[in-house]
């Protein structure tokens, strides 16, 4: 029996699996734009891999049931050593099938990032308009507040007036934090837009907490990333940025990057 036609088909199909691998390396979002912090040690079980896979696979396909908030949660594994809570936190204005992207990139981080580890985070922005906070642990992390990861991104592009820019975050921390904290169905969220300056600059904000935590973690929380942000724009002004933890995120931008009518 002549081997070369297997052998050709075997050489094949591995050049199509590296091709493929790549091109899904290809469409990961850029390194600047994630954020992975891991914690704990690392799992040694092949059952809590797989709990970790199908909990991940769960949050991307089930993101928009039975109504998309921007946060879900899911479990899975009962036994001691299987057990995987994992959450995500997008938007609440983008599209349930764009935060179901953004989380599938994030388990592909994650995995590349924190290999084997019981628990861990990551923070990725796929675009001006979506991004997602996906988390896992090895216990009930959904409903307890452990603010254990927290990271900034902030944009190279520089321009904007630091001292008019820091009273314009005061007011604006203080307009919003009370409707993000208190939220309504599900959603945590507050957004504002308004002008600044002697030019009266456009510039926009939004504030988000995950839903499971009390109103008094939420408050805690944005504190932390509202004083995160303003520390941004102090080196030449930053015309961007985002403090994001394990539980909310605040940003700013002076390009509008959430729509008018949410």
């Amino acid at each position: 029996m002549d081997k070369k036609p297997i052998y050709l088909f075997l050489l094949f199909y591995i050049q199509a699996i590296i091709h493929c691998d790549n091109l899904v390396v290809a469409q990961l979002p850029r390194p600047e734009n994630v954020i992975s912090r891991c914690k704990k040690g690392d799992f040694k079980s092949d059952a809590y891999s797989k709990h970790l896979d199908f909990a991940l696979d769960s949050l991307s396909s089930s993101i928009g049931n039975p109504e998309y908030t921007g946060f879900k949660s899911t479990q899975s594994g009962g036994n001691q050593g299987e057990l995987v809570n994992a959450v995500v936190l997008c938007p609440p204005y983008i599209k349930a099938a764009d935060c179901a992207d953004c989380i599938k990139k994030s388990a592909q981080l994650l995995k590349r990032d924190c290999p084997k580890k019981k628990e861990a985070v990551v923070f990725t922005l796929v675009s001006d308009l979506t991004s997602c906070t996906v988390r896992y642990g090895d216990y009930k992390i959904e409903g307890k507040y452990d603010p254990w990861a927290r990271a900034s991104f902030q944009s190279p592009k520089k321009g904007a007036n630091d001292l008019q820019l820091r009273g314009t975050f005061r007011n604006a921390f203080d307009q919003m934090r009370k409707t993000a904290v208190t939220g309504a169905n599900g959603i945590r969220f507050a957004k504002l837009s308004t002008n600044y300056g002697n030019t009266r600059r456009p510039i926009y904000f939004t504030l988000q907490c995950t839903p499971d935590i009390s109103q008094e973690d939420c408050k805690d929380c944005l504190y932390w990333a509202g004083h995160g942000l303003e520390n941004i724009p102090i080196d030449e002004g930053k015309m961007s940025g985002r403090s994001v933890s394990t539980h909310c995120y605040a940003r700013y931008s002076h390009d509008p990057f959430f729509p008018d009518k949410y």
